[in-house]
């Protein structure tokens, strides 16, 4: 508990997974207290978890019932995997610990959102369950591409060579899925750049559907966006252009603009 205080503190999913653990050492421990005093009564024991339960459904709502207490605690053992890996300090992490997050991740989808979206440029990797719970542990996670760096570090640190085909392959595909996807954020960043329409300010979620990352689609993707961007660099540019020489007075970023506005008074007096 020490250490997840530590480094829990200011992170919203950090703090949620902090009090839920909070609530279940607090609901167990007059257990414990029992079994090492055989003297407690039955009476005795549940008196001292009524005494715990009341202020905790209190805070939960008023109306919280004793199964929706159960069921938040029940929902940590979903984070386990994921507060071994970041917030070991034993010195004992193996690829043992970090796999079942690895292949957790691999459910997930990777989102790219381009510089002129109002939220700014960002590149991530959700996953988990896409509905929040009441305790707000489970539900979508996101890390950025730095943390997921950080695990792949990780990951090349404990994956030798006495490994299994199976976790190799997991390992394998996860690092590999990172390097194109994040290739196929670096492409969309140079078409919104470069002032295609179709980038500016975009944000999308590259998954080819529910079933988690698939390094095929990735690969697919990285194609298609080379091949666009080297035919709005060859062809439309230049055209754009050739039409109107004063459009050579703009930059990538105000013709893409201006072509935005000039379609939209196209389409509201067709």
């Amino acid at each position: 508990m020490k250490y997840l205080t530590a480094d829990l503190q200011g992170d919203d999913y950090g703090m949620n997974v902090l009090s839920g653990y909070e609530l279940c050492y607090n609901l167990l421990k007059p257990i414990l207290e029992c079994m090492r005093d055989k003297q407690t009564t039955v009476v005795q024991l549940c008196t001292r978890v009524s005494d715990v339960l009341r202020p905790t459904t209190s805070k939960l709502g008023g109306n919280a019932s004793l199964h929706k207490v159960l069921e938040r605690i029940s929902s940590l053992k979903s984070c386990l995997t994921e507060v071994r890996v970041w917030f070991s300090r034993t010195g004992k992490l193996t690829l043992e610990t970090i796999l079942p997050f690895v292949k957790q991740l691999l459910k997930g989808s990777y989102t790219s959102r381009l510089r002129y979206h109002t939220a700014g440029e960002g590149f991530m990797l959700s996953y988990g369950l896409s509905d929040s719970n009441e305790g707000g542990i489970q539900g979508k996670r996101t890390l950025t591409a730095l943390q997921v760096e950080d695990l792949i570090r990780a990951v090349r640190i404990f994956a030798g060579d006495g490994i299994d085909a199976d976790k190799s392959q997991k390992i394998g595909d996860f690092i590999q899925i990172y390097a194109v996807a994040k290739r196929v954020h670096t492409y969309r960043l140079e078409l919104e750049h470069q002032g295609h329409l179709d980038y500016q300010g975009d944000i999308k979620e590259l998954c080819l559907n529910e079933s988690g990352l698939d390094l095929e689609y990735f690969v697919m993707e990285e194609r298609r966006l080379k091949s666009t961007l080297a035919e709005w660099a060859q062809q439309r540019i230049q055209q754009a252009y050739e039409r109107s020489l004063r459009l050579l007075h703009l930059d990538q970023r105000q013709l893409s603009m201006l072509m935005l506005v000039l379609s939209k008074i196209q389409k509201e007096h067709s």
